[in-house]
């Protein structure tokens, strides 16, 4: 018989025990061990899924946690996880190679075989990432039928959706992905730092936020110059999940102006929208903002579609030769953000009065990203408000000339393409609001 810990909401023991089949017959909260065996392949993280046995009480024939077990009453989570691993794989692993991941709770009732099997559990979690090959397994034929090799990318989205393979414990994914998300972060940071001789004493932040501003001032400040393509899989991968987790607009949830239907006015971080491309205010240089932590556009869209995106730039400036003129516009991809493209323009920068040039320059702004659009086929564009920032463009007028130039640029091409004029302060949306 199994006598497990009856434990309190954060795991630890009370001093009561209670039998295997009572704990799961009444939900009487206990503790388990959950090991995720893991590997890197072309970039994306893979996890080793074991196929419960048929014979198993709950969830029989699924793909579940690489290796999972409760924790015997007097144990503790790390010996119980290390047997879990001998017992059902045949892994024979010592603790260092253990690295703890994290803890969630389990808390559901299902019918299996005919009986309600209610499950209360806290549990720990770890991860193994030492190499593993499934033919030198020894599985225990009574737990575990087979083993596979799935993305872990994949196995959440499917599980979004259907839970015909997998058994998986939702919060035990979101604690491997937590785990591998610090775990790239803290990676990258230290390639960006070992680059450069005046950082190598550098301390990194312990806290979330320091590591996240920390990375992106490094990025900032890096110079166009060759990298890693191993560094680039990685910090693909992390900006994708940063910026899956910030949110991601889709234009068809926008409600259209009533002046034309082909036009939109939205609120919010234009770096969320996925439409076909968004437009960057950028300066002469046309390799972004290298001031660490600016708070420009130039930076933010810099900072979250990443690496590539400067030395891209930087090719262009290159094979054009000069700093690149007010009022033309230049096309990259998105990269790792949610658009598919980037229109970068240069927009011009007012010193005392507004003048006639400054506002033909704007609008010459507009018009060269809506006619580069055009020429690549795109369907959907959005326009933050050029030159208003630190170009110190009137916001005003900048909006009147941005609703002008495109409603005449629609007339007379007569394109079906979708507009966006994204906003960020509400004085501006205001403005926008009384033009369209």
């Amino acid at each position: 018989m199994e006598i497990f810990d009856i434990v309190t909401e954060d795991g630890q023991p009370t001093g009561e025990t209670v039998a295997r089949e009572i704990a799961h017959r009444d939900g009487i909260l206990h503790r388990t061990a959950h090991v995720w065996i893991i590997r890197e392949t072309d970039g994306k993280l893979q996890i080793l899924l074991q196929k419960r046995s048929m014979d198993k009480d709950s969830f029989p024939g699924l793909y579940d946690t690489s290796s999972a077990g409760h924790i015997p009453a007097g144990d503790e989570p790390v010996p119980s996880a290390l047997r879990e691993l001998e017992e059902e794989l045949g892994i024979s692993a010592n603790e260092t190679q253990l690295e703890f991941a994290g803890r969630f709770r389990i808390q559901y009732e299902k019918e299996f075989h005919g009986s309600l099997f209610r499950d209360n559990e806290v549990s720990w979690v770890y991860v193994y990432r030492e190499p593993v090959e499934i033919s030198q397994l020894k599985l225990q034929a009574s737990e575990v039928d087979e083993v596979r090799w799935f993305d872990l990318d994949e196995v959440c989205e499917e599980i979004k959706h259907s839970r015909e393979r997998f058994c998986v414990p939702s919060g035990s994914l979101v604690v491997l992905k937590e785990w591998n998300h610090k775990k790239q972060r803290l990676w990258l940071i230290r390639q960006l730092l070992d680059e450069e001789p005046q950082y190598q004493n550098y301390q990194i932040p312990e806290d979330e936020q320091g590591q996240k501003d920390l990375l992106r001032a490094l990025m900032n400040v890096r110079l166009p110059k060759p990298i890693d393509e191993a560094f680039l899989k990685i910090q693909d991968a992390y900006l994708s999940e940063e910026n899956s987790r910030a949110g991601v607009v889709d234009p068809v949830d926008l409600t259209p102006c009533q002046s034309d239907s082909r036009m939109f006015l939205w609120q919010g971080d234009i770096t969320t929208l996925k439409v076909d491309a968004i437009v960057n205010a950028a300066n002469s240089g046309m390799t972004g903002c290298y001031q660490p932590l600016h708070a420009c556009i130039d930076n933010v869209i810099g900072s979250k579609a990443g690496i590539r995106l400067r030395l891209k730039c930087n090719e262009i400036m290159e094979k054009q030769g000069h700093e690149e003129p007010t009022g033309q516009a230049k096309i990259t991809p998105g990269y790792n953000l949610p658009c598919k493209y980037i229109l970068h323009t240069v927009g011009p920068i007012v010193r005392g009065s507004l003048t006639k040039e400054h506002e033909e320059l704007l609008a010459s702004c507009y018009r060269s990203c809506l006619d580069l659009a055009e020429e690549n086929g795109l369907k959907s564009i959005a326009f933050c408000c050029i030159s208003t920032g630190v170009f110190m463009f009137p916001n005003e007028r900048a909006a009147e000339i941005a609703v002008e130039t495109v409603k005449n640029w629609l007339a007379d091409t007569g394109s079906k393409m979708k507009v966006i004029f994204n906003v960020f302060k509400d004085i501006d949306r205001l403005f926008y609001e009384q033009l369209l």
